[in-house]
């Protein structure tokens, strides 16, 4: 499940998180942010500037719960739309990862050209793996060589392990590398039947029949199919 999907089935707020000295104009935009997001931002849209500065003040603070400013910046992007890009910008900066996966998706909505860019950026140095698998979901409809050549050393990255063993972001890299896979992958895709992660070898298997165009005998074992392909390259 994506990460904003995840966010959107947690309690917006716990009045016992909101700091006790909080303004009554703070206070209505929190109230609206509990409702569903189109009230939201109709109900805080309507209070004019006001409403947006406490969107951006709650968006940015860390007196707030992570769903409620997950809320409140996502409420404030539809809100300003194109004018929120200098608080996109400053949210892909941000030190906590899951601002910055906010940002990119708030990108994604605003500037799909430059959310590429930011995404390739981010799947590249981000430390957070949540950020990196974002990324992954914006590059997939830019399935270019360079990047496809990023995503197979990627592949195999100390970062994409965690003591010696496979992180599920591997997976999710290997998806879209087997979505546009060609002829001269062949003995990538190979390799990677043999991988320690039994998670990679169904992927690797769909990428190589798009390629081949062959396919196993139906009603075979994961096991039977794995050796089929292994005997096949």
């Amino acid at each position: 499940m994506k990460l904003w999907v995840l966010l959107l089935f947690l309690p917006v707020v716990s009045w016992s998180a909101v700091p006790e000295r909080t303004s009554n104009k703070k206070t209505n935009v929190l109230r609206a942010l509990q409702a569903p997001q189109n009230y939201a931002v109709q109900e805080i849209f309507s209070m004019g500037p006001k409403g947006y500065k406490e969107l951006y003040t709650i968006s940015f603070s860390k007196s707030y719960p992570m769903p409620m400013r997950w809320k409140a910046f996502m409420v404030m992007v539809k809100i300003g739309k194109e004018k929120s890009l200098p608080e996109v910008k400053k949210a892909l900066q941000s030190r906590e990862w899951f601002m910055r996966s906010a940002g990119l998706l708030a990108l994604e909505s605003l500037d799909s050209k430059a959310s590429v860019v930011w995404a390739k950026k981010l799947f590249l140095k981000d430390k957070a793996m949540m950020v990196r698998a974002q990324a992954i979901d914006i590059l997939r409809n830019n399935p270019s060589k360079e990047l496809r050549s990023l995503m197979w050393k990627k592949l195999y990255s100390k970062e994409n392990y965690h003591r010696k063993k496979s992180l599920w972001i591997r997976k999710k890299i290997l998806s879209f590398l087997a979505d546009y896979g060609d002829t001269s992958e062949l003995q990538r895709f190979k390799k990677t039947l043999y991988d320690r992660d039994p998670r990679l070898h169904s992927v690797a298997m769909n990428g190589l029949e798009r390629i081949t165009g062959k396919k196993a005998a139906p009603g075979l074992t994961a096991k039977a199919q794995l050796a089929f392909w292994k005997k096949q390259l």
